[in-house]
């Protein structure tokens, strides 16, 4: 038996792999002992917060109390989250480089409408040394949590995502199923319990640089000069348009009040003179930037730009 297996990973191992084909030994139908267990996301159970257009790490968790010396993993998300995967890094005694005689991981080939339609699986599989019986080096955990991997994904850029969650499922291929670990002694395979977390999408804040109450019309890159002086006098003399987030003028407030006043003219003038601080501002509006991306963010400069049909009065809020 072990001399089979031993062909068959070692001539076979890129087929083996890309084919997701486990070792065919019997299932068991209770893992013995303490359930093994896998937990994918924040060991607390929170959520994995990120912003649309992220690259986020999902870490994967194991907890078991017998030898194994192969695990797969596959994880699902709804195809409307992820825009790419980047594969990943794993951990401690499954990094082939720390020990060698765990020789072997990757992330494998997608499997698209798994488990169900509309859902992509992202496998990991991970083997210890298997050239000679006596060299394998078996993992447990010993009944204790411990970080094994990444999965490493880029997120949808779409904005009608913000304020939603999706969850991360068990994933499956065609051939194994879903979760998987081998037992060390090469004779049996089995399920552990497998527990998900989520993703949630929160807003990427706002793309405006404190001060520059002229990004409607300015070029790239965004900066407080006195033409942004020179903009927010004639904004409040009704002759220049807002860039407006959410209905509020952020990029005009320069002296952060939540408000967009002449205070923020004369702000303005006592910082670009030497004589003031630099432009903050309201805690509600908060900026992504500073630091500037290099190069304009799709979109630029994505606000809201009415038309002005009569003159601002330069008191009040105008949230």
């Amino acid at each position: 038996m072990h001399n089979k297996l031993h062909l068959i990973l070692s001539a076979a191992k890129i087929a083996f792999i890309a084919s997701m084909v486990l070792i065919a030994v019997p299932l068991h139908a209770d893992d013995p002992g303490n359930p093994d267990s896998v937990w994918v996301g924040n060991l607390d159970g929170s959520n994995i917060a990120a912003c649309p257009g992220d690259t986020i790490d999902i870490p994967v968790w194991v907890k078991n109390d017998e030898d194994v010396i192969i695990m797969y993993f596959p994880i699902a998300i709804d195809d409307d989250y992820i825009v790419a995967d980047l594969g990943g890094r794993v951990y401690g005694i499954l990094d082939t480089i720390v020990t060698p005689h765990w020789d072997y991981y990757n992330f494998t080939v997608n499997f698209s409408d798994r488990p169900y339609s509309g859902y992509t699986s992202y496998p990991l599989i991970t083997m210890s040394e298997h050239g000679t019986p006596y060299y394998w080096l078996p993992f447990n955990t010993q009944g204790n949590w411990v970080k094994v991997a990444d999965f490493t994904l880029e997120l949808s850029s779409e904005p009608s995502l913000i304020g939603s969650t999706t969850q991360i499922i068990e994933g499956e291929n065609p051939v194994t199923g879903g979760t998987a670990f081998v037992e060390y002694e090469f004779n049996e395979q089995f399920a552990p319990v497998f527990v998900g977390g989520s993703i949630e999408i929160l807003s990427a804040g706002y793309q405006y640089l404190p001060g520059d109450a002229n990004m409607a019309v300015a070029g790239w890159p965004p900066m407080v000069t006195g033409a942004d002086v020179t903009y927010l006098v004639y904004y409040f003399l009704g002759q220049n348009q807002p860039c407006l987030f959410e209905g509020f003028y952020a990029a005009g407030d320069a002296n952060g009040s939540c408000q967009v006043t002449n205070a923020d003219v004369t702000y303005l003038v006592n910082f670009i003179i030497g004589l003031g601080p630099p432009p903050t501002y309201c805690p509600d509006y908060e900026p992504v930037w500073p630091p500037l991306p290099e190069e304009a963010p799709d979109g630029w400069p994505n606000c809201d730009i009415p038309v002005i049909n009569s003159k601002v009065i330069p008191t009040g809020s105008v949230k």
